[in-house]
């Protein structure tokens, strides 16, 4: 402490009054005074700077390695009220706009001893404590902190500890920008940071910033911790509150080793507030024992029946993928309450795909005295829940639950449920499912084979009713995949089940299409109900015609059932987009599904002919926008054939019209081209074949096509009169269409990926003259 003191008292005699910023480099230039980047104190003198300094000032900082003048575990850059810290610049700025943070790398590093060992490290890298919302730390890089003493809560945020203390009203409110959080450890949590409130309020903003490496532990005691691999907000005692902000950040490679999310985690006693604002934000590869993002509530350690605590969390923009749970007891995001006053939890615009592990990708098992839940314009796919692959919202003891999901889109995720709500012992759950598409049609050895499962449970008369009930208007639930294990041949779209005396259950469907095959419900399982429920009216049936389900897209095709088949009246007011954006009402009836359907495709016909003129025969290949349901080649001389890529003969030498009609649920389109046959039998030299269409013409003689390959622009010299160009795939498929005029034009083929397709050119009289061109994305 005395190093410090002195430390700081030299520092002071430098101090020009009147400066408005502070300037550091590692190893400090000129007078080391600070003044400027050519008299920028040493790096030695930056922590005492952050920490005594109480006025505004701005701490420029160079790029380099900073660590603590101390080998002492618990020190820190403790960074005091209304400082402005930035790192990331190169030492010659005049203005904190021309940084360069990913060319300059300014680390803050808790590694102070064995720089093999990082138990000797820091606890905690940097310090807040109670710090107005004007603080700043930006540009830096906080790695290496080591939290794993539990005397003074050093077991909490080993990258970055914000502690709000002392008095209800007292905030600590940091900005942190444009960081990397990286390869921190905290033993109760908050690998990377964590936002502690004893009493007060600490509510960080964080920005633009990476969380990437970072542990939580298990705790000093051995028993689960709080979680928060990247993040930890901690409220502990009365009165306590955590506001946490996060935009455009990405949770990366983190961990929690026992309790709480592997990237996030908020942990609140029920006589605390806690709030969880995330947007534009992506979180991938972490890894937790109750999921990515987790929020929790604890039982009241003062009075258990005072219920006063407000829990929230809104996720808005971000994207969930390759997340691993590692319990069954959790999901990707896992909400558990336990009796506060209030939660509530929303989802916009976010998907959450190809996560493994966990009861189900979202998990809220809910004591809330009263609970509400928002789901808008959510994709989920391709997870693999324990239980369920969706969705799974359990409401106990006394709770009522309210989910509403609104264009939201869950297909080919889970072992059986993709919306699992269940209301247990004397609580009540009400569901409302608006303009929203469940598909699946994989098998699977699960005994439950859902789309919504709809169950409600009360055994015993003391708890009070339960009731489930399930509302769904303008929606599809199209479940169509059969169970790999026979005890349980079922596929269900929807499903009700009752368990006990004390119990109300039911399901509400209204201008819905529901595949309600086969609702035979299993032997082993009684009191199941597998139908529409109560069938309010405007029901369709029929397969919906997706567009394509092995790629996902899941927009009605042409034909569709669920075309402007929904009711308008049915729409929430607030309920104005679908899940793309797009108006919800288009063709003044709404579409049933998450996709509103503005212009149907049309479908258009194209063929690659090969002459051969040796054996007088044609080999042709049909091309389509969108796959037929049929097609007919017509040779023009009196023979057809509906193969898909025939090969035809002719008796004789002549000129033939060949057409090819496409047959497809949006239309018929027909395509013909004029061939030519030679006689094989006159003296005079047979035309050559041609591998890549019809025989060249002499008004498309001497053209030039350059450079191939080709790149973006594609050069056509040497035209007569105007062509018509169209490029195709090699199997046909129309990608391209233009017409150039006589003499030399240019070509824009940057839409174009990488590959080989075929060019052809067609004059006003029919002649033709097709090339392969070659694209190549290298450059």
């Amino acid at each position: 402490m005395k190093t410090i003191i002195l430390a700081f008292c030299i520092a002071l005699t430098l101090v020009t009054p009147t400066q408005a910023q502070m300037y550091f480099t590692q190893n400090g230039a000129g007078t080391m005074d600070g003044s400027s980047w050519t008299n920028a104190k040493p790096g030695t003198q930056l922590a005492p700077m952050m920490r005594f300094f109480l006025s505004s000032w701005q701490l420029w900082v160079a790029a380099g390695t900073y660590k603590v003048n101390t080998n002492v575990r618990d020190s820190s850059f403790f960074i005091n009220s209304q400082i402005k810290v930035y790192g990331g610049f190169a030492g010659t700025e005049t203005s904190i706009s021309q940084r360069n943070i990913a060319a300059n790398p300014t680390i803050l590093s808790g590694n102070i001893g064995s720089l093999t060992d990082s138990t000797d490290n820091c606890y905690h890298v940097v310090q807040f404590m109670n710090a107005d919302s004007t603080t700043i730390l930006d540009g830096f890089i906080i790695e290496g902190g080591y939290a794993d003493n539990l005397a003074n809560w050093n077991n909490l945020g080993g990258g970055i500890r914000n502690w709000a203390t002392s008095q209800p009203t007292v905030k600590s409110s940091p900005q942190i920008s444009n960081c990397i959080i990286r390869n921190n450890y905290a033993d109760m949590g908050g690998g990377g940071m964590v936002d502690f409130a004893t009493y007060g309020h600490a509510n960080s903003h964080v920005t633009n910033t990476l969380f990437e490496g970072n542990i939580a532990g298990t705790s000093l005691s051995g028993g689960n911790a709080s979680g928060g691999g990247g993040f930890l907000a901690l409220s502990y005692l009365v009165k306590g509150a955590n506001t946490a902000y996060f935009d455009s950040c990405i949770f990366r490679n983190n961990l929690a080793q026992s309790g709480g999310g592997g990237a996030i985690s908020l942990a609140a006693n029920v006589d605390n507030n806690g709030t969880l604002t995330v947007k534009n934000c992506t979180f991938d590869h972490n890894k937790g024992n109750t999921g990515a993002v987790s929020l929790s509530s604890l039982y009241d350690l003062y009075d258990p029946n005072t219920h006063t605590a407000i829990l929230k969390q809104s996720f808005e923009n971000c994207r969930f993928t390759q997340n691993i749970v590692s319990s069954q007891g959790g999901g990707v995001i896992t909400t558990l309450y336990f009796k506060p006053a209030q939660s509530t939890m929303s989802l916009v615009n976010c998907t959450i795909d190809s996560n493994t592990g966990g009861f189900a990708p979202i998990y809220e098992n809910n004591n809330a005295v009263h609970s509400k839940n928002l789901f808008d314009r959510v994709t989920i796919h391709h997870n693999e829940g324990f239980y369920s692959g969706g969705l799974a919202i359990w409401s106990r003891s006394g709770s009522i639950d309210t989910t509403t999901i609104n264009n939201c889109l869950l297909y080919n995720s889970g072992k059986g449920i993709l919306v699992d709500v269940e209301a247990l012992e004397g609580s009540d759950i009400y569901t409302f499912m608006n303009n929203t598409t469940l598909y699946d049609d994989s098998a699977r050895q699960w005994p439950y084979n859902y789309g919504l499962f709809n169950n409600v449970a009360g055994n015993s008369s003391g708890s009070g009713p339960a009731h489930a009930i399930a509302t769904i208007n303008n929606s599809i639930i199209w479940y169509n995949r059969g169970n790999l294990n026979p005890a349980f041949n079922i596929c269900k779209s929807l499903a009700i089940t009752k368990n006990g005396s004390f119990v109300t259950a039911n399901i509400y469907t209204k201008n819905s299409l529901i595949n309600l095959d086969q609702n035979v419900w299993p032997v082993p399982y009684p009191n199941g109900q597998l139908d529409y429920g109560t069938n309010m009216g405007g029901n369709v049936s029929g397969y919906p015609r997706f567009l394509d389900t092995a790629t996902g897209n899941l927009r009605l095709g042409c034909s569709s059932p669920g075309l402007n088949s929904g009711s308008n009246a049915l729409i929430p007011s607030d309920m104005l987009t679908d899940i793309e954006g797009n108006n919800r009402i288009l063709h003044n009836t709404v579409d049933m599904g998450c996709y509103e359907t503005d212009t149907l495709p049309t479908p258009l016909a194209n063929t690659i002919i090969t002459v051969d003129t040796a054996n007088s025969s044609i080999t042709c290949t049909a091309g389509y926008n969108m796959q037929p349901d049929s097609v007919v080649w017509h040779f023009g001389d009196g023979q057809n054939s509906n193969a898909m890529n025939p090969t035809h003969t002719y008796a004789a030498p002549g000129t033939y019209n060949v057409c090819l009609k496409i047959f497809t649920a949006c239309g018929i389109d027909e395509k013909c081209d004029s061939v030519k046959i030679p006689d094989t039998t006159s003296a005079t030299p047979p035309t050559p074949p041609s591998n890549t269409g019809i025989n060249n013409n002499s008004l498309l003689n001497n053209i030039s096509i350059y450079p191939n390959p080709a790149h973006e622009q594609l050069f056509i010299s040497g035209l007569k009169e105007s062509v018509k160009v169209c490029i195709t795939s090699l199997t046909g498929q129309l990608l391209q269409t233009s017409t150039l005029s006589a003499g030399n034009n240019q070509l824009n083929i940057s839409s174009l990926p990488a590959g080989v397709y075929l060019l052809q050119l067609k004059t006003d009289t029919g002649e033709r003259k097709t090339v392969k061109i070659v694209v190549n994305r290298d450059e």
